[in-house]
């Protein structure tokens, strides 16, 4: 007898408690988990996850707005450990960790610049003070990364070489030398280093003296190599072959040869964010962590 009917809105009965003198709905709380899950499946807008869950825009964003922020349960072992750094602009990004052998994400943090080394080492200390041991690395080559990482054995993305050969030389090079010399890059991943060093080798015999050309100025004094992106190209190459092939060097440990099981993580992050153009930062932060908590699905704890 306490409690009226006072009317419908949106859909709901609504009623009004005399004893307690509050109104309420029939309609059951939505979890803010359900939104997230809609949302970091990153085909919904905001009006469609209101229209499936029953509920309001504005809900939805109040219930995204509440969602709490989740750390990783991690249980003690050996890892070979993936890191990289994947940005939104110039000034937002997450470096991210992943377990190489389960492919499950270890460690996650958000920087607002350039990566640093030291974002890296947090990241490893973090994971060392809970329980993982790391055996190896597997990363992009940051500059001055496998000397402070040492004597962690250290592989270099062989996709991420590839991919800096290309930038250097174009898709379709036109003179042979570069012809060439992007030939020899495609085989990393089908030689060891031994064959590649030969390869590399017999590239620079042949092509030494177009290498050294030079440029000269006006006063005939000063120059600048007339092949510079080549030449950057090639001493790139010599310069990481001791860390292309760690992982045969050191088989026993499981390391993988390129980053190819966290990039592909990364091309899911950026196609769904791409989807939710516009967010604030702390919602973009939001649904990169939700994103993450999906792909490791049964590793989630509460912070």
């Amino acid at each position: 007898k306490d409690v009226i009917r006072k009317g419908t809105r949106n859909g709901a009965s609504y009623w009004f408690c005399h004893s307690c003198r509050h109104y309420f709905s029939g309609r059951s709380r939505v979890d803010p988990s359900a939104v997230y899950r809609y949302y970091a499946e990153g085909t919904y807008t905001i009006a469609q996850i209101a229209e499936r869950l029953g509920i309001s825009c504005s809900t939805v964003k109040r219930r995204m707005k509440g969602f709490p922020l989740r750390s990783i349960s991690i249980t003690p072992r050996t890892v070979a450990l993936q890191m990289d750094t994947t940005y939104w602009g110039r000034n937002f990004g997450v470096v991210l960790f992943m377990d190489a052998a389960t492919h499950r994400i270890l460690h996650f943090s958000f920087i607002y610049r350039k990566e640093h080394i030291e974002d890296y080492l947090a990241g490893i200390a973090y994971l060392k003070g809970q329980g993982i041991q790391v055996n190896g690395v597997i990363s992009d080559g940051l500059s001055g990364l496998k000397k402070v990482l040492a004597p962690i054995p250290y592989q270099y993305c062989q996709f991420h070489q590839v991919q800096r050969i290309r930038q250097l030389l174009t898709n379709h090079p036109k003179h042979p030398a570069s012809i060439a010399l992007k030939e020899i890059c495609l085989q990393v991943t089908h030689s060891d280093k031994e064959q590649f060093t030969e390869m590399l080798s017999q590239w620079h015999k042949q092509w030494k003296a177009y290498l050294e050309e030079k440029t000269y100025s006006e006063n005939g004094v000063s120059f600048i190599y007339t092949h510079r992106r080549l030449r950057a190209a090639y001493f790139g190459l010599t310069r990481h072959l001791d860390v292309l092939y760690t992982y045969q060097s050191f088989p026993e440990l499981g390391l993988p040869n390129t980053n190819n099981a966290l990039e592909s993580l990364n091309a899911s992050l950026k196609t769904k964010l791409r989807l939710h153009r516009g967010i604030s930062r702390e919602r973009k932060q939001r649904l990169i962590q939700s994103i993450i908590i999906s792909y490791n699905p049964s590793s989630i704890k509460g912070s």
